[in-house]
């Protein structure tokens, strides 16, 4: 961002083409740009982006689970379990639970590997389709640095 001087501003990368305020996936490396503005005053400004190995620049992504919201277990291949998926910053679901409108666990299975359909529920309780509801789900994931959280919603059932 530029501050003070005299609009509009122009700018000379020295190390890269462009003559643009902003500049995007850069690799890592030392840069420099030139500001100058409409009155003849400039600023040179030397900036680095630090090189991070994969294993480490992998490190800062944040573990991101999804839930859906609806599912259709209705045996046509097309969203008919219920489950987790996630980035590979998890690294287990500990425990995933279902249950009904009225409180009664009608599904749960532990130490699920994450983004494992089948490992979800089918809407099924007690050998028997459930009807269409809302359902509580609550779950247990363990990140890759150790860490576990439990994350909980709601999913509709439809046929």
């Amino acid at each position: 961002m530029t501050e003070g001087g005299t609009p509009p501003f122009s700018y000379d990368w020295l190390t890269i083409s462009g003559e643009e305020s902003v500049v995007n996936n850069l690799p890592f490396g030392t840069y420099q740009v030139i500001v100058s503005d409409s009155a003849g005053c400039s600023q040179t400004a030397d900036f680095s982006i630090p090189f991070y190995p994969e294993e480490v620049a992998a490190f800062h992504c944040e573990p991101q689970v999804f839930a859906p919201n609806v599912f259709s277990p209705n045996d046509d291949s097309i969203n008919d379990f219920f489950y987790l998926q996630s980035n590979e910053r998890v690294v287990a679901v500990l425990s995933l639970k279902i249950f009904d409108r009225y409180g009664e666990l009608v599904f749960e299975n532990k130490d699920i590997v994450p983004n494992e359909e089948s490992a979800g529920w089918n809407g099924i309780f007690n050998r028997e389709l459930m009807n269409p509801q809302v359902f509580i789900w609550q779950a247990e994931v363990q990140f890759f640095s150790g860490e576990r959280k439990v994350f909980y919603g709601d999913v509709v059932l439809i046929r």
